[in-house]
């Protein structure tokens, strides 16, 4: 049972009587004079490792606690208990609050009667009724079972109630006043029983969250069942009867199930629809190089989580949140710390391992297919057996999942080829010169390099892109050999020879896998490899996936929001000027504030012309001084707007339509220039004295509300 974030107003649960665990966690951040209390009667504690039990209520200090403690309560008889936290002093202080998060676990046998976790409808203690305060059977499948179970054959109104053990067997007397159906909630399934008046029956629980449901043929019906004397077993005692959900284990009939190494598919009778199957760490394992081509498509991916396992994939399964048990039935590597992952298509999950026992029973579906991995963590030695049970799917997505397009591009040039379930883009033979590159692209590439290669996918849907992709490169100088994205109309710098640092034999780098943002708003994405400096050496671009995760939008209510990858863009020694005179100065067309921006503004470096990554925003880089002593810039405004205007390096003047000063930094060659300019035409003049050329920068931010917005 979880009690989250108590807080000085306290949680109050009804504890049986029994051996209790309570873990108190997520303290990173508390008050050091804090209390953390716990209150009540029939009850004693003590520190986890101690044989002395302590009699009155809890009290210590949050920072004696530090990070997390565990305590022992021992509960003499049915009792109430409050967690909660208290300042130090009578009067609230303005220290960080404590509020931690407590675990409660049941140690030892003992009567849980009251320990309703969670429930809905009419429930007084632990008697659940169909009268008064009932909802409808639509309701309670809503709530607690997210719509994935069908209870409507059983009942029209009445209530439900979770209970939190261990899993295991539970021992209630129940008590039928009236006329009721009742189901069993075993944690993963749904069964009908009966009872006669007063009687003792067995469950077997397989979670941590089981229950009862009580409903009524017709509405308004009054009965009402009362739950007693709830007692664990850790295992089944001999010679009783015990009501648990049987059922030949069925797969839905378009799951596809592929296995590697030590794995099992147990096609006996069992109690969960999701199946039973074990994923082990034992003889037949495979090299975690194995699992990582085969599953991530990269055999170093799995590499820093083990030496070997085995895994158990599951495809065409339908996308959503997936909960399952995991146990430890079998082998136990006692010695080494074994682990089970799960792996989506994207994420990696640790699961469980033997250090931490289950981490999550948990996984997002994204791809129509799942994968649990068994791996040895340190050696190859020994042996754990993790069992997998009662997969299904609790509830559907919170997000759309990404689309994965396909890694054949639909034109390319050069040196690329497909190996591995990767596509890869090459400078190396079979490249071809910049020139043909340039002409094929329409675009100018001979300030970028002198041979490559490029692959396009077009007809894409717009909207962001996330790509997965490493490089590996024989290129021995790092400087040299970039990869470019281009977009149809603006060229960007994806990333260089330079990321590859990982020697992996004498004369090749590699990188590690890497996944970067870019956007789609015209159709298309093309990546480009190119020598940058000469023909010699060889740099490769090796895409992984490519898929789209977002619309093509902005938050027009965060100015920082962004379409294009950030800064650094490629940046030529040499390039055209920027014009010397108001009339010849580049045109950067129309800006607009960034309330009304999508993408409008400008990147100019040295001749070059770039979409910006901030709305609103346009940035100048260019050089000035020695024989180039002004520089020159012209824009149009449709709309009024706050003028925020950096520069450095530079003496500068804001110019209206007219050519009349509107504003300027008179001899300083840094500083903010501030206006509010109406729509029109406006040039900004950049002026030097120095005798040397020297490189200068400025800003322009624009906003209908904030004078002073600026990243």
């Amino acid at each position: 049972m979880l009690l989250n974030d108590v807080t000085t107003q306290g949680q109050t649960v009804n504890l049986g009587q029994g051996v209790y665990q309570v873990k108190l966690f997520n303290l990173e951040t508390i008050d050091p004079l804090d209390y953390i209390r716990i209150g009540g009667s029939n009850f004693q504690w003590r520190y986890q490792g101690q044989t002395q039990w302590m009699d009155g209520q809890f009290t210590e200090y949050a920072d004696n606690i530090n990070q997390s403690l565990i305590i022992e309560l021992n509960v003499l008889d049915q009792t109430e208990l409050t967690f909660r936290t208290d300042d130090t002093f009578d009067f609230p202080n303005d220290d960080t609050p404590t509020n931690p998060i407590i675990d409660i676990e049941v140690l030892q046998v003992g009567d849980n009667s009251s320990i309703i976790q969670d429930g809905i409808g009419a429930i007084n203690n632990n008697i659940l009724s169909t009268g008064e305060g009932a909802v409808s059977v639509q309701e309670i499948q809503s709530t607690f079972f997210h719509h994935n179970i069908d209870l409507t054959p059983y009942g029209v109104e009445g209530s439900a109630a979770l209970w939190g053990t261990e899993p295991g067997i539970n021992k209630v007397d129940i008590t039928v006043d009236g006329f009721a159906n009742l189901l069993f909630w075993d944690g993963a399934n749904i069964t009908p029983f009966v009872v006669n008046g007063t009687q003792e029956l067995y469950f077997n629980t397989v979670s941590d969250e089981w229950g009862f449901i009580v409903l009524d043929d017709v509405a308004s019906n009054e009965a009402s069942v009362t739950f007693d004397n709830v007692v664990w077993y850790e295992s089944q005692p001999d010679n009783i009867e015990v009501i648990s959900y049987q059922e030949d284990m069925v797969l839905p009939d378009d799951w596809m199930i592929e296995t590697l190494g030590d794995v099992e598919v147990d096609n006996t009778p069992n109690y969960n629809n999701g199946g039973n199957f074990m994923v082990g760490t034992g003889t037949g394992d495979r090299a975690v190089s194995t699992i990582g081509n085969n599953l991530m498509g990269d055999r170093n991916y799995f590499k820093t989580f083990g030496t070997e396992g085995s895994y158990l994939n599951i495809s065409d399964i339908e996308n959503g949140v997936y909960e399952f048990d995991v146990n430890q039935l079998g082998k136990i590597d006692s010695n080494n710390n074994d682990a089970l992952y799960a792996w989506n298509g994207k994420q990696l999950t640790l699961i469980a391992d033997n250090e931490n026992g289950l981490v999550t029973n948990s996984v997002d579906v994204i791809y129509g297919e799942l994968s649990f991995i068994g791996v040895d963590v340190n050696t190859k030695t020994g042996t754990t057996d993790f069992t997998i049970t009662g997969l299904e799917k609790t509830e559907d997505l919170s997000y759309s999942p990404p689309t994965p397009i396909s890694l054949m591009p639909d034109i390319y040039l050069g040196d690329v080829d497909f190996y591995e379930q990767q596509t890869r883009i090459n400078n190396g033979s079979g490249d071809r010169a910049v020139s043909t590159l340039s002409r094929e692209l329409n675009i100018d590439l001979s300030m970028y390099g002198t041979e490559g290669s490029y692959a396009t996918w077009s007809d894409l849907e717009n909207g962001i892109y996330e790509i997965t992709y490493s490089l590996s490169a024989s290129e021995n100088d790092a400087n040299h050999d970039n990869i470019y994205f281009y977009d149809g109309t603006n060229l960007n710098l994806f990333d260089s020879r330079s990321s590859a640092t990982i020697q992996s034999s004498a004369t090749r780098w590699i990188s590690e896998t890497k996944t970067q943002e870019v956007a789609v708003a015209d159709g298309q994405l093309t990546f480009i490899t190119l020598d940058t400096v000469d023909k010699s050496g060889t740099t490769q671009l090796r895409i992984n996936g490519i898929e789209r995760v977002n619309e093509l939008t902005s938050d027009t209510n965060d100015p920082y929001s962004y379409i294009y990858e950030e800064p650094p863009f490629p940046m030529p020694d040499l390039g055209k000027d920027l014009g010397n005179d108001p009339l010849t100065g580049l045109n950067l067309g129309t800006l607009k504030p960034w309330e009304t921006d999508s993408n409008t503004g400008t990147e100019y470096n040295q001749g070059y012309v770039y979409g910006s990554y901030h709305l609103g925003a346009s940035y100048i880089t260019e050089t000035i001084g020695g024989d180039d002593v002004s520089d020159w810039i012209q824009f149009n405004l449709d709309e009024s707007s706050y003028l925020n205007f950096y520069h450095n390096n530079a003496i500068a003047q804001i110019l209206d339509e007219n050519q009349q000063v509107i504003i300027g930094s008179d001899d300083g060659y840094s500083g903010n220039l501030q206006a509010y300019l109406n729509s029109g035409n406006y040039y900004i003049g950049f002026s030097s004295e120095s005798s040397t050329s020297e490189l200068f920068n400025a800003s322009i931010y624009l906003s209908n509300s904030d004078p002073n917005y600026a990243d």
